[in-house]
Formats: C-alpha cells, structure tokens, sequence
C-alpha cells in the first residue's frame, strides 16, 4: 500500500500538501510521504484506527435504514486486502485514495471517520445541518479538501459521480456528528490542477521531485 501510495498523489494529503493542514507544511507532509522521515505515530492516530469500525457502526444506528447493512471497510470488486484498499483513479494515475469505508454496489459512496479530542469541536463551524443540507462549510478545510479528492478517485473508479461523502466525526461520547460534504465540481476542477502540479514537481518518479516551498504556509486554529 505504501509502494501504491508513494508514487502518487494521496487524497489523505491533500490538504498538507496545499498548505491547509494546521499540523505542518507541504514540505513535512513530502518528507513522510517520500518516506524520508518516518511518520511519528501516536495514541491518537492508533487509536482512531482502532474505533474506526466502531464509530462507522454508531453513525450507521444514528443514520438508521440508509446505510444499512451495505456499509464494508475498504474492500470493492475481488479486492484480495479488504483492510486497506486503495484506489487508483484510472483516468488521473498519479491521484488515489483510501476511504474508510464505501457502501453501495454501484454508486460507491465513502465514509471518512474521524476520531478527534474533544477540544477538536472548536475546529467544527458547528452541528451537521446547521446552515442547510449540506455541511462543506461546517468543516477544517483539510477533510473538505480530502472528502473532495475521495470523491474525484471513486467517480473514476466506479464510472458514476458521487453526490457526496459522508464525513463522520466523533469527539468523544456515544453519538458521532455525520457530516454530510456535497460535491462540488468547481473546487474539484481546482484542486485536480494544483494537485497535477504538486505530483508532477514533487512527487513523479520521472520528474524533478524537488523538495516544497513552506514559505507560504502559516500555522492555522
């Protein structure tokens, strides 16, 4: 998976590579990315592993019948890995993405689970469905970048556009908030021209692969 992910452009990245992370700029996310220095795993990034299935199946109560039992972790058409499944978008090869989840035969939709801390609700513009159906603008602009980029790769993957990704995100307590990030074409097109110019410079194997700029990222909330 790591050999997969290399090589190409990870929706998981997206928004560290274009300076929306607030945990560090493109050139930290290149460096562990390029596997030149090592990614410094933590309890919370275990951990979050580790409820993932968990939480999913709390979203899935709190959602009721509309997920149903359709819902399985990363696995789609003979995967031989249903643990982690990347997907390759076959119409941009240097773009990929590893949902959490995807449930639907046809459609393909992903779940992104999110295990955060409690203080991390301060990063949230609020509760799923408080400024209308949809919630692209109630969430870090770094899951919105990465929920957008999942839904590029499964269009290509499955031939049918995703209206939208749900974005489960648990702080703590019984009940998850279900974000619900619609497509949005526009910030797609955007983001698939930067994302070529970052692969293309820093990341293609037959390319330069010079190192990041950071001089335009600044520490963010």
């Amino acid at each position: 998976q790591q050999g997969i992910r290399r090589v190409r452009f990870p929706a998981s990245s997206g928004g560290g590579f274009l300076c929306y992370s607030p945990y560090g700029g493109p050139l930290k996310h290149w460096q562990v990315h390029m596997g030149l220095v090592p990614f410094e795993g933590n309890a919370n990034t275990e951990g979050g592993h580790d409820f993932e299935e968990a939480i999913a199946a709390a979203a899935r109560h709190q959602m009721g019948v509309f997920w149903g039992a359709r819902c399985r972790p990363r696995t789609w058409k003979g995967s031989t890995d249903p643990s982690d499944d990347t997907l390759i978008d076959p119409r941009n090869e240097w773009l990929c993405a590893t949902p959490d989840f995807v449930f639907g035969q046809k459609d393909g939709t992903a779940i992104q689970v999110k295990n955060h801390n409690s203080y991390m609700r301060n990063a949230y513009g609020g509760f799923p469905g408080s400024k209308g159906q949809w919630d692209n603008n109630l969430v870090p602009a770094t899951y919105l970048i990465q929920c957008q980029f999942e839904m590029i790769v499964l269009h290509g993957f499955t031939g049918t556009p995703q209206l939208c990704v749900y974005l489960v995100s648990h702080f703590g307590g019984s009940t998850p908030r279900v974000y619900v990030i619609r497509r949005d074409k526009r910030m797609q097109a955007a983001l698939l021209k930067k994302a070529w110019k970052f692969w293309a410079r820093h990341i293609d194997p037959e390319g330069p692969m010079t190192p990041p700029d950071d001089s335009t990222w600044k520490a963010r909330p």
